[in-house]
This record gives C-alpha cells, structure tokens and sequence, in this order.
C-alpha cells in the first residue's frame, strides 16, 4: 500500500500521463482540479482509497474520475458501477454524470440481482408497528408481562404518573407501548442482529454472555439493575425475533438483511453479475459489515477495482451498524489498494478548518490530515450564551436577509419542539420543514436539519442549538444499551468518538460562519474545549451584559467580597449574597481561577452558604475548567460528605464531573456509589434544616441585575415535592422517599389531590406496609380528592392486591420476602435485585443469592 499526497510521489509514467492529460483537468465541469484531485484520477491500476476532507470536492473527483476512464482509457460507461448509500446521493450523480453510468443504492443494486430468482417481495420495514400488534395478539399471559415489567422499568416519572393515573387495564397496557417505544428498539435491535449474521439460536449465546460479563463486571458500567434490564429485553425480544421471521414467511416477504445475503449466495454460487470493470463507493466512511460483504463479494466476482471515497472525519452512523474500521483498515482488507488524500476545501475558511481540525484530532481513530484554504474569515466561531427566542430571531434574520443561505442544526428531532418552534421561526408540514412569518416579516433561505440530515450539504451560515450539558445534551452521554454491544461491537468510547465527528459535521457545514447557542454555566464539554484551545468571540444576552468586561478584576475585589457578613441585616444580606454569586461569575468569566478558586473555598466556610452545595459546585467547576481532575473528585466526594443538601438534577450534575474526570484521571469511579451511599444516610437527614443556619430567606433567584427572595417555607414545599416526585432517583430506597412523603402528608400547605394519593399507596406498597395501604385506599373514597377526581377503580385494586398479600403473608415469614414457587431463575433474579433497590436486601443477601442463581443450572 503507498500513500499519494503530492505529484512528486508519483512514478514518472504516472508524472508524464498528468502532463499529457492536462487539458482535461484543467477545466474539467468549468472547474480546474487541483493536484491531488488529478492524483485520484490517474492511479487507476489498482483499487484506491481516496479520503476526501469535508468541501474538499468528492463528488467533483468522483465525477472527473469517471469520465478521464471513459475518454481517456476507453472504458465503457456500462463497466462502471456507482453505488451509494443515499437516493439523493444517487440523483446528484445521474445529474451530473455525462454518460449513463450504471448508478445505485446498494439495495436497489442487490435488489436488481435477485429480481430474476425471487419469489417473494421485499419488506422495507415500514409497519412493523402493525407486525408487533399481531404479535400481541398471539402471545402468552407470561410474555405479555415480561413487555409490561419491562416497559414499566423505562418510563420516565411523567410518563409513569400518567400511567397511574388510567384505570383501564388495556389504557394502561396502549400506554406503556407507545410512551416506552418499545416497537422501535426491538426494530433495531432486529435489524442489528441480521445485519451481524445472527439467527434465532443465537439468543442462546447471547444470554450466556450477558451473565458472564454481568458477572466478570466486563465493561464497568454493568449494575445490578441494567442486568436484569437488558436481560428482561432479551427475554422479550426472542419470541418477537421468531415471530417477525415466521411473519415474513407466511406473507412471502424478505426483508433488507435477506435481501443482501440473498444477492451474494446468486454472486457466489450462480454467477449472477455484471462484468464491471470499476466500482465506486461513495459515502465508504458509513459502510456496514453487510454492505461491505456485498461489495467484496462482487468486487472478486467481477475482478474488478474498487474505488472509494469517505472522511473517517465523518463517520457518524455507528448507530445504524456503519463500521469505521472498515474504511481505517481498507488497505488491510484489499492488499493491493493505495490511498490519496485530497486536503484542499473549497467550503470552510481556513480559520475554521484549524479549528474543526484540532476538535476532531483529540479522537485516537482518526487519520491526520492537513486541509487548507483559501479563504480567510477572521473569528468564524461565535459562542452565544442565550437561549431568548427573540435574540435567536433577530439573529437568523440579520443572517437571512442577504439571501445568505442558514442552517439552523440541532442534535436531536426533539430539538424541534424546544427551540424552533418556540421562536415561530418554522414549522413542519408533511415531513418537511417550511418557513413562516414571525411580526410579519419573511426570513428566507432558513432550513432547520438534524446534524445527521446536513450531512453532505452546505449553507453560509450554521446556527448549532441546545449545545448543552446534560445526559441528552451534546455530547450526548448516555451509554449505549448493553444488549446493544452484545452484537455490535461499539463501547462508550467509541460512542464518545462518534459524537465528536458529529460536532464536526456540524460546524464545517458553514461556508462563512459559525453560531453556537448555548446556557451559561450549563454549556457543553465542547464549549469549554473550544473556548480554552482558540481564540473566539463570546456573546452573552443581557443577563451577563455586566460581565462582558472582565481586566478589572483584581485581589482587592476578591477581598471585598469575602467580608463578614454577620453584621448585616436580612435584606442586606440577600443582596450581598446575590452579589458573590454574581462576582464569582465574573471570575470564572475572566479565567482568573486560581482567584476563583480561593474564592469558592471560602464562600464553603461562609455562613450564608454553610448548608448549600452552590460552593461546592462552583469549585468544581473551576478545577474542571483548569482540566485538574484529581482536585474534581476530592471536591465531589469532599461535598457529598460534608452532608449539605442538593436535589436530584444536581447530584446527576456532580455525578456526570466525577465520572469524567475518572475517566481522564484513571481513578475507580466505585467510589462515588459510597459517596452517594453516605449522603442518602447523612445527607438527606440535612435537608429540613437546609437553611438553619442562614439568619434570612436563604433561597435566592437573581438574573437581570435583580434578586427574587423565595420564602424559605414555599421552596421547601416546592424541593422536597419534586424531589418525592423523583422517589427512586433521588431517595434511592421506597423506604426513605415514604420518610419524607409522610412529613408533607401532616404539612398543611400540601395538597392531598389523586396523584398523592395514589403515591403514597404506591410508597406503602413497595414496602409492604399492606395495612397502611388499605387504611390510606380507605381515607381517599372519604375525601375532597374523590370528589374533584375519581379513580376508584385503582383503589379498589390495590385494597384487592395488599389484602392478598395480608392473607398470604405467614406470620413466622423467612426474610426472604419471595415465594419462588415456579419462578426461573431470571425472575428469581429481577425479583430480589428490586427488592435491593428498595433497601428490603442487604448488598450480601443480595450478592449471595445472586451467587446461587447465576452458578445454578437450571
């Protein structure tokens, strides 16, 4: 294999045909190719790997590649195949091709093959929906249940509550299948597993694996409660799997994943081909091991070259099976191949380039590459701090007006909901995206697009939204399901890597200009990185107008802020406290950290901040940003001894520090389970007393230069509601949100509505207090929530459920609080890690039954 960068690298041969070829290349489409585009076009001996950096002009060195073998080789168009991933891929190139090359999706070529040989149609999987409702129809009590559990354990609490809050049983069943998505991700899951060439003997060797790993504790994040998870999934998706194959007989159908293997038996075995000469591969960077074998398969058949194009820079399907091993190893699979790299971009400014070029390198799967431009915009980049719909208006119409094209990207299709439509910018109609008016005036030339859907495409102008920390932010830091990983070889690591590539993507869409809107304090990992590593222009909305100067910030300042406090009255206080939290803004704005360090350890000992986590917080922030990952952890597990009071988004937030800076520290994240562990012991006992030590209203909002002072007595009603809200989350145990449920049921200002209810039965319930249940099912039918609300169908039941269990429950009852009377062994499981969750098993009860279950053979 040889690398080609430059002429020089050439042979002399290959050196004299570019001489005598020049006039081709000189103007080629109205466009003369520049020196490494030529280099792709002659090396046409073998198959060639040509890594086209993004704007660099692929389609265009596709193009000119094609018709210099036509013209100047004398190959016929009919011994040319162009094949891609994407109908509109498809079309740009039957547009712009002059000769009727023979051009296709991959699936509509393997299609074509076996057109002749099938007897049956093809299902392009629309309306499995409909596959899964008959599959409903058909199933057993025990499977209906395994979806029911299952669904139940991956609702969120909104959804959860209104699950509660429907007394129909087949309400609540419709509920939980279209609110847990659960048609969707066994779809995925199919198409995975045939993609991977598994069959339905495999779910043996799956669920083998999955209580190796589970336990060998392979791959560090695998709980005790995602176990049992993905072990429930796997249990439901089997009969499903054998449902959906039997399905697709019956009715005389074969599916994608059919299809291919069915064109490469007909290419191996019978010969069904066409001769080509040349194969191109547009898009290689998202390439399948499916789709990979097909083309192999045909490549050897036809003994032909193959020739493809991509940017391991922009490989952003992992998710759909896409394998960017294949392309980084493409040399290793075809021996005889060479690879030319084409770096100059007609797109971005060279500004931007080095930007997006120093981001993408911090992956470790990535190949170097040197783009250049040139085209020069001074400061492209532009970080705005604001999420005010009117701001991001005026904006996208100052950008607009010019007939400049915009491309407002957002991560996620939910990011529609919550921004866009927000600011009447677009709405949608038919699958598409149209502008309307917003006061009457047009903006034109605005598309929004997921980042996955800009792939390809350019506009003047990026506007990136909701670029914010959070797990669903972006990056987005949820870890793939595990079930997942067991036929797809794709870690959190390499997830990580794929969300860099999308940022990527993003933001070298923009021909002139970068927008990218995010929340103060809240914003994404890339943010910091990219505001510590260049030098870019920061907007701030009027909120932070005060802070935008930054140079007079000195000792004297820092010393005036940290004066005794004890002096002052209540309203002097608050102010006072609302200016600190303001100044040690203004530090962490101006990068002074080491102040802002000696700051926040000193606001800790502050009595106006003795019982909040806010100082603990900042701290972190501040080593976060000075990237000392040790002092992050010491500060975390620090704060979470200390006992002080925090609810649960802001556990999630430390959490989310902690585990990062573990992870570049190479520090056992174990240790933050016995942390949290002391903190529901210790801490939660604070949380009443959360502001004792505070001489005046202790909980404060301030914004716009103004301080909003919240009565003490409202905010609790207000935390710990949520907070209960959030039982299991937060409280981690039934037993510990029933401690607190039961301090708000006495308190007056609580509202005893349905939802409560029903909570509190749940509460009861879950720890076996089945007396109380039936004395609280009792109270409801007799109170004003009757009245306003009636649900007596759900009340009814649970009195019917605990006076069961009453009559069931001996009175000389074992600790073991489970009958196992025809259980399998992964109920026996589910069972008794629920119950440990709840705190009804100690951590060794539980591992030694687990211990009996697992080395148990069944």
């Amino acid at each position: 294999m040889k690398e080609y960068y430059q002429i020089e690298d050439l042979p002399i041969e290959l050196k004299n045909e570019l001489k005598d070829s020049a006039s081709f290349f000189d103007n080629f489409e109205g466009k003369s190719l520049d020196e490494q585009q030529r280099i792709a076009c002659i090396l046409n001996d073998c198959d060639l790997e040509i890594i086209a950096g993004a704007g660099t002009g692929k389609t265009h060195t596709l193009l000119a590649k094609a018709e210099y073998l036509i013209e100047k080789k004398n190959i016929s168009p009919d011994d040319i195949l162009f094949l891609s991933f994407s109908k509109s891929c498809v079309e740009e190139l039957i547009e712009k091709l002059n000769y009727n090359v023979p051009t296709s999706t991959i699936h509509s070529f393997g299609l074509s093959l076996i057109n002749e040989y099938r007897d049956k149609e093809v299902y392009d999987g629309r309306g499995f929906k409909k596959i899964f409702e008959e599959y409903l129809k058909t199933a057993s009590d025990k499977q209906i249940d395994d979806i029911t559990n299952y669904c139940e354990n991956n609702l969120n609490s909104h959804d959860m509550i209104k699950l509660i809050e429907l007394d129909r049983e087949i309400e609540k069943f419709n509920h939980l299948i279209s609110k847990s998505n659960i048609s969707s991700r066994i779809k995925s899951f199919i198409d995975l597993f045939k993609g991977k060439g598994y069959v339905a003997s495999d779910f043996k060797k799956i669920k083998s694996k999955c209580k190796h790993d589970f336990e060998t504790n392979n791959g560090g994040y695998y709980t005790n409660k995602n176990y049992l998870n993905n072990m429930a999934f796997i249990q439901i998706v089997e009969p499903v799997f054998r449902f959906y194959e039997g399905y697709l007989f019956k009715n005389h159908l074969i599916d994608f994943n059919d299809m291919i293997n069915k064109a490469i038996d007909l290419v191996e075995n019978k010969g069904i081909f066409n001769n080509f000469k040349y194969i191109f591969v547009d898009e290689y960077q998202d390439i399948s091991y499916k789709n990979f074998q097909f083309i192999k398969t045909l490549k050897q058949a036809c003994n032909a070259h193959l020739v493809v194009v991509g940017d391991d820079w922009q490989s952003i399907y992992g998710f759909r099976d896409s394998d960017i091993t294949l392309f980084n190893d493409f040399c290793d699979y075809f021996p005889n191949a060479n690879r030319v790299f084409i770096e100059k971009t007609y797109r971005n400014p060279q500004e931007l380039i080095d930007i997006a070029g120093n981001f993408i390198m911090k992956n470790e799967s990535q190949f170097k590459k040197s783009l250049k431009s040139d085209k020069s915009i001074e400061k492209p980049v532009k970080i705005i701090f604001d999420r005010d719909s009117d701001s991001i208006y005026n904006l996208i119409y100052n950008l607009s007006k010019d007939n400049e094209r915009v491309f407002i990207l957002g991560r996620y299709n939910g990011d529609i909901d919550k921004f866009i439509f927000d600011t009447g910018l677009v709405k949608k109609s038919k699958g598409s995206y149209k502008q309307i008016t917003n006061d009457h005036e047009s903006i034109k030339n605005v598309e929004y697009r997921t980042i996955h859907k800009a792939k390809g495409l350019e506009a003047d102008y990026v506007v990136l939204i909701n670029v914010f920390n959070r797990d669903w932010g972006f990056p987005n830091k949820f870890y793939p399901p595990y079930f997942v990983n067991l036929i797809q070889d794709w870690d959190y690591d390499k997830k990580l890597e794929e969300e860099r590539r999308l940022f990527y993507v993003a933001i070298t869409r923009a021909k002139k200009g970068v927008y990218i809107f995010t929340e103060d304090y809240n914003q994404s990992e890339y943010i910091d990185e990219l505001i510590d590593e260049n030098n870019l222009e920061l907007i701030y909305s009027d909120d932070f107008n005060r802070f935008k100067e930054f140079d007079s910030v000195e000792e004297e300042d820092v010393k005036a802020n940290l004066i005794d406090l004890s002096d002052f009255d209540n309203s002097e206080g608050i102010e006072i406290k609302a200016n600190q939290k303001d100044f040690g803004n203004k530090l962490l704005k101006s990068r002074k950290y080491d102040e802002a360090e000696d700051f926040y350890k000193k606001l800790i000992t502050n009595m106006y901040f003795l019982n909040d986590y806010y100082p603990y917080r900042k701290l972190v922030e501040v080593y976060y940003k000075k990237r000392d990952n040790l002092n992050v952890i010491n500060t975390v597990e620090e704060f979470f001894k200390s006992g002080r009071f925090c609810n649960e988004s802001q556990v999630l937030w430390f959490e989310s520090k902690y585990k990062k800076a573990c992870k570049y520290s190479g520090y056992s994240f174990s240790n933050f389970d016995a942390c949290l562990d002391y903190f529901n012991e210790h801490g939660l006992k604070n949380k009443d007393k959360q502001n004792e030590p505070v001489p005046i209203a202790a909980r404060i909002q301030s914004g716009g230069g103004k301080v909003k002072i919240i009565s003490q007595e409202a905010h609790n009603i207000k935390s710990e509601y949520h907070e209960l809200s959030l039982k299991y989350k937060s409280a981690r145990s039934s037993k510990k949100a029933l401690y607190f449920f039961e301090q708000l049921w006495d308190r007056k200002e609580f509202t005893k509505n349905l939802t409560a209810y029903k909570r509190l039965c749940s509460l009861y319930y879950d720890t076996q207090q089945y007396e109380k249940v039936i004395e609280v099912a009792t109270e409801y039918f007799n109170s004003d929530a009757r009245k306003t609300k009636s649900s007596p169908a759900w009340f009814n039941k649970k009195i019917a459920e605990a006076s069961k269990k009453l009559d069931k429950s001996p009175v000389n009852e074992s600790s073991n609080p489970i009958k196992t009377t025809n259980l399998s062994n992964d109920e026996l499981l589910f069972k008794y890690a629920d119950l440990y969750e709840k705190g009804l098993l100690t951590k060794y009860e539980f591992d030694r039954k687990k211990k009996e279950l697992l080395f148990n053979d069944d």
